[in-house]
């Protein structure tokens, strides 16, 4: 019976060639390999290192461990590139195989977690793609590293991949291929991977048998901890009971109370001899051998000598971008080539595949509301978009708004004042406590300069006319934005902002009719009332922003 019951009957091909067979010369590098790789390996320790071998080491098997369960934690996305940046293609057929259950029998943690171990130990994961009659993905399935390989078919044809997985006894058959996911680890000629088992025969088969030679020392060299010694030869009854009674003395509830000994008996404490003790403390080195050859820091893999409170952030980090992102490149890579190939007419495909780090990248919750304040305050991040990175429901449309701090312009525009002073204003005169109090006396001051001829509306008479005017106009605007701090110490200058404005009131008055007084007054009054207002509450958003005061807005 089959394992694999979709697969159709496929005309047999003839293998003539093995893939890592130098063409010409007959040097065939796959019966090197198949001696370097897997099985009993020669090693000075003379310890056969396989792959259950080496996961008979703690440190293998939990540097395995920690890598697969590492990268099958993290959700595997599809997105596509838009013109406003990439975003997750939830409608994808696709994102079903990678998120949930690749295939009828095996769930997605499962399906990268057997992946990387197949990786870590053998250097080569496979996993095979089912496709339906349009060549889309159905489905993807875990291969066995051990039993699948990839050769070619005759002399300069492509590369495919032979395998007996799933077949009865002394079968095999061949996967094209476009219908197969290769991840590499470390290879020679980008092909076929490098068992990592192979390339540390030695350093395991020597941490194998540390192991071995501890289990037999704790069991056949049990040492006492003390031992009572006389110079006289005493009988073995006499042993029995002097034994017994220490024991009724010493042990139990009597622990260290005052021993007497008679005649010339004394104690000696034992122990474990130096070379011995010297040996089980190499096993500390192996382990952190182990350890960075399989890039995973040694505080994961049990050694805690070096692991504190200040340092365990940096290694998680140090973890995810040194261990976790070069195995993820790897599958990411593969995956985009694989299953989702280039359109027929040589585009580019605009979908790609990615994991998602920011699970492991996430810092305890005092960062991470740091973080996420310092968005919000300065923009690039909405109310919505922190609840959705924690998970939180978007609270409405209002969410959405994004910030954006005044006091961090365009130092132009901090300076520029003619945009708001070019602004049609229209009609109708200005309104509220500003307008009622200053509107008369505005009109008053633009009469007395359109009765001018238009060669002596100079700067000079404008600032006779309008800057006591306009002076009083920028103190109340000053005393408003004032009533929007907590510093009392706050000042603001705005002479630089009353020349600007008396500038360009010089410029218009030039085009002012004497019939016009009422609308050129309401008009003039409302723009040296959002000039000067606007300038004071830039002055006190900057001093809000240097001191780091609470802004009382």
């Amino acid at each position: 019976m089959k394992f694999f019951p979709w697969l159709q009957s496929r005309a047999a091909k003839n293998e003539k060639r093995d893939a890592l067979e130098v063409q010409g010369n007959g040097f065939n590098l796959a019966a090197i390999w198949n001696f370097l790789d897997g099985g009993a390996q020669n090693n000075e320790s003379g310890e056969p290192v396989n792959d259950f071998t080496a996961l008979s080491i703690a440190t293998v098997f939990t540097a395995c461990r920690v890598l697969a369960d590492g990268v099958a934690t993290l959700p595997c996305r599809v997105y596509k590139q838009t013109p406003n940046g990439k975003q997750e293609d939830i409608d994808a057929a696709l994102s079903h195989l990678l998120q949930i259950s690749p295939n009828d029998e095996t769930s997605a943690y499962s399906f990268f977690e057997t992946l990387v171990t197949h990786l870590n130990l053998r250097g080569n994961a496979y996993a095979e793609i089912q496709r339906n009659a349009a060549g889309d993905p159905t489905a993807l399935w875990n291969l066995d590293p051990r039993k699948t390989e990839p050769v070619r078919l005759g002399v300069n044809s492509d590369l495919a991949y032979k395998t007996s997985d799933g077949m009865l006894p002394g079968q095999t058959r061949i996967i094209a291929k476009e219908n197969m996911l290769h991840v590499v680890l470390f290879s020679w000629d980008g092909i076929v991977g490098a068992s990592p088992i192979a390339m540390l025969r030695q350093t395991l088969g020597l941490a194998i048998g540390q192991q071995k030679f501890s289990a037999r020392l704790l069991r056949n060299n049990a040492v006492p901890a003390i031992a009572l010694t006389t110079a006289q030869k005493v009988k073995p009854e006499d042993k029995q009971k002097m034994r017994q009674d220490w024991e009724e003395q010493q042990l139990g509830g009597n622990q260290r109370r005052i021993a007497i000994l008679d005649g010339d008996m004394k104690v000696e404490t034992l122990g474990l001899s130096a070379e011995d003790s010297e040996l089980l403390a190499s096993r500390s080195f192996s382990r952190c051998e182990i350890a960075a050859a399989f890039r995973v820091p040694a505080s994961m893999v049990g050694d805690m000598t070096r692991l504190s409170n200040s340092n365990h952030e940096q290694q998680a980090l140090s973890f995810v971008q040194d261990s976790l992102t070069p195995i993820l490149k790897r599958i990411e890579v593969e995956f985009r080539r694989k299953l989702l190939p280039p359109s027929p007419i040589g585009k580019p495909n605009t979908s790609f595949i990615m994991f998602d780090l920011r699970e492991r990248l996430r810092g305890d919750f005092e960062s991470m509301m740091t973080g996420y304040a310092t968005g919000k305050q300065w923009g690039f991040y909405s109310t919505n978009d922190v609840r959705k990175e924690l998970g939180e429901n978007p609270i409405g449309p209002v969410g959405d708004v994004y910030w954006t701090p005044v006091n961090m312009q365009n130092s132009e525009l901090l300076l520029d004042t003619e945009p708001i002073q070019d602004q049609p204003i229209g009609q109708q005169p200005v309104e509220g406590d500003t307008g009622r109090q200053y509107l008369r006396l505005y009109r008053d001051a633009v009469g007395r300069l359109a009765a001018r001829s238009a060669d002596k509306r100079d700067l000079t008479t404008v600032m006779q006319i309008f800057e006591p005017l306009v002076a009083s106009i920028a103190e109340l605007g000053a005393e408003r934005a004032k009533r929007n701090t907590r510093s009392p110490e706050w000042h603001y200058e705005p002479t630089k902002a009353i020349a600007d404005y008396l500038q360009k009131l010089t410029e218009r008055s030039a085009t002012w009719k004497p019939e016009d007084l009422d609308s050129i007054a309401a008009q003039e009054l409302q723009k040296v009332t959002r000039t000067l207002t606007l300038a004071a509450h830039r002055s006190v958003a900057e001093h809000v922003a240097l001191k780091g005061l609470p802004n009382g807005a």
